[in-house]
């Protein structure tokens, strides 16, 4: 689902289910598991009040690459081809959400401090 459709020349499609299964269903399936997967984690992190699962500096990276990415999605209708643009979905939407809960959560809570192993 698109919040913004695509214009111009539509990709070209394989045709059968090997196609679908490659092109479709493996993308959307693995991001969204990627996704529930950062969602989890961020809520683990809201509820203990502190920043796990992965370094700071990672959460600030993923937040410049996504919007990169988001600029690469809207660069060809503003510098070239007007009628030539990739479409933004609700997908994308929706990790930009979680790449921003990210970035005000490390920013704000503490980081785990690693516990020394008793044996």
């Amino acid at each position: 689902m698109y919040i913004i459709k695509a214009r111009g020349q539509p990709n070209a499609q394989g045709a059968g289910v090997a196609a679908l299964i490659h092109d479709v269903l493996l993308p959307t399936f693995s991001t969204t598991a990627m996704l529930v997967g950062q969602a989890m984690q961020l809520w683990f992190n809201a509820c203990s009040r502190t920043f796990a699962g992965t370094y700071r500096v990672v959460a600030w990276l993923l937040a410049v690459q996504t919007l990169l990415s988001l600029f690469n999605t809207f660069s060809g209708s503003s510098m070239g081809n007007a009628e030539i643009r990739k479409g933004f979905s609700v997908l994308q939407l929706v990790e930009l959400v979680i790449v921003q809960i990210g970035c005000y959560q490390a920013w704000r809570y503490r980081k785990v401090l690693p516990e020394a192993d008793e044996e």
